[in-house]
């Protein structure tokens, strides 16, 4: 297996439109006015996450954009997004408000997007991941950076992976 690139360089963009911690890029990606747009407070079905989020679904209701919140940071700034598959019937069935897009699926501007095999992940992203229990983590810390400390990571990627296909994709800056 090679490997095309040797570094890892992060992913910060949804479409190449949708930007972390950059609540400006909103309006452009959703056609929604900021202050319009649906805050999940957590949710405890079938998308289980603890923090706020905005929910985004594919036009084809089969892919879903979780945009986290972080708790301490501003309204409305995403630090963190997940991208999955989306069973519509349990969406519609549950209190989770979502925005419907134009949008036939999800991709990081590298081109990580579901259903990609593992292989083309590392070609994109590098060699530098770690691989454990169906998950493949990219690690990402500035120089000096307090995460270091206590190992872990202030910026990640992490692919969930089935049958070597992408199921999942997390990527996004850890909270403090």
């Amino acid at each position: 297996m090679s490997f095309g690139q040797s570094k890892f360089i992060p992913d910060s963009t949804v479409n190449s439109i949708l930007a972390l911690r950059s609540p400006k890029t909103i309006e452009k990606f959703s056609s929604r006015v900021l202050d319009s747009l649906p805050v999940n407070e957590f949710a405890s079905s079938f998308l289980y996450e603890e923090q706020p989020f905005v929910l985004f679904i594919n036009s084809n209701r089969t892919e879903f954009l979780m945009a986290i919140i972080h708790e301490g940071t501003y309204k409305l700034y995403f630090s963190e997004f997940k991208i999955g598959y989306l069973c519509y019937d349990s969406l519609i069935n549950s209190d989770i408000k979502y925005i419907q897009t134009p949008y036939t699926s999800f991709y990081t501007e590298s081109g990580l997007k579901l259903g990609i095999k593992i292989d083309n992940v590392m070609d994109v992203k590098g060699s530098s991941a770690t691989y454990t229990n169906d998950n493949l983590c990219y690690c990402y810390n500035s120089i000096d950076s307090e995460f270091v400390i206590y190992g872990e990571c202030e910026y990640f990627l992490r692919c969930i992976i089935k049958n070597d296909i992408v199921v999942k994709i997390e990527y996004g800056y850890t909270s403090l």
